[in-house]
């Protein structure tokens, strides 16, 4: 978790959370995940977005696909929580956004990830105007 301002950035790896072969979250995933809803749940006024990213091993498309199914993945499990789909936004960075040096095995493991974004509702008004 990093806070930036009011917003609030989680970070899930994709590591040890997605199926290594699918986009599929895998049951340590799911947990985790479940525990946001709950709490994102009680708090009706924030908006979240949901930002797949990957790293940039392979082609781009396929990059871009991926991270979308993953980022899915996590909204569904925060809309079966109850999140409603009104407040959330989801988007696929693909390998547009690294987070470290695509270069190295620790590097491409940093970069891909999903990431929930949390804005409250007042922050969110004052980013419009």
């Amino acid at each position: 978790m990093v806070r930036e301002g009011e917003q609030i950035r989680l970070i899930i790896p994709v590591e040890g959370n997605f199926h290594p072969k699918r986009t599929l979250l895998l049951p340590s995933g799911l947990v985790p995940i479940s525990k946001v809803a709950k709490a994102l749940k009680e708090d009706p006024n924030s908006q979240y977005a949901v930002i797949g990213h990957s790293d940039s091993t392979g082609e781009q498309e396929l990059n871009q696909k991926l991270s979308l199914e993953r980022a899915q993945a996590v909204a569904s499990i925060l809309m079966l929580g109850g999140v409603s789909s009104k407040r959330m936004s989801l988007t696929s960075m693909g390998e547009d956004q690294p987070r470290a040096d695509n270069s190295t095995h620790t590097g491409r493991m940093l970069n891909r990830r999903v990431e929930i974004l949390l804005t409250p509702y007042p922050t969110r008004v004052a980013m419009a105007n």
